[in-house]
């Protein structure tokens, strides 16, 4: 594994080692959010890019994966706001088996829940992902968003109040 220090080279090699090590992880997190391989690979150039522009201030506070992702998350809902296709995101659910699954899993198909989570709040819909479709952490969560473990349970929590309650809308 590429030492973090060596990030900090102009050596194109490092980069390569970098780009090559992360992408698959940010491709998949991206297409989770934007659901178009062609607007995901673009995002994923543009993460590399600001990474290597940005390449000097890393400081290892945290992983370079997830200073990486940090990036990819914040070029990424950047776009959706620009782009104002929030609502227009589709996402893959693969079912967790837990309280909350089983309830929607057993009331819903697959492509009325991608219709639910495009109206899930962005900033609680990444956190969801990043839990159930990434098997992050909450503290891998915390540190790739750079916020609070607490905010971070929250958020999922209520990600998946918003996709009960409009379960629950559907079956009445």
């Amino acid at each position: 594994m590429l030492h973090q220090s060596l990030f900090y080279t102009s050596e194109m090699e490092d980069f390569e080692h970098v780009y090559e090590q992360n992408k698959d992880f940010v491709f998949r997190v991206v297409y989770k959010m934007v659901q178009n391989q062609q607007i995901a690979e673009d995002l994923v150039q543009d993460t590399f890019i600001r990474v290597f522009e940005k390449r000097e201030k890393f400081q290892a506070k945290s992983t370079l994966k997830t200073w990486i992702f940090r990036i990819a998350t914040h070029i990424t809902l950047s776009y959706l706001a620009r782009e104002k296709t929030r609502n227009n995101a589709r996402f893959i659910w693969p079912f967790q088996h837990d309280d909350f699954s089983q309830e929607i899993e057993s009331s819903v198909d697959v492509d009325q829940l991608k219709k639910w989570l495009k109206e899930v709040t962005p900033s609680y819909r990444i956190c969801l992902i990043l839990k159930e479709t990434e098997d992050l952490s909450y503290q891998d969560i915390a540190q790739t968003l750079g916020i609070n473990i607490n905010t971070v349970r929250s958020r999922i929590n209520r990600a998946k109040k918003q996709l009960v309650t409009l379960s629950r809308r559907r079956i009445k």
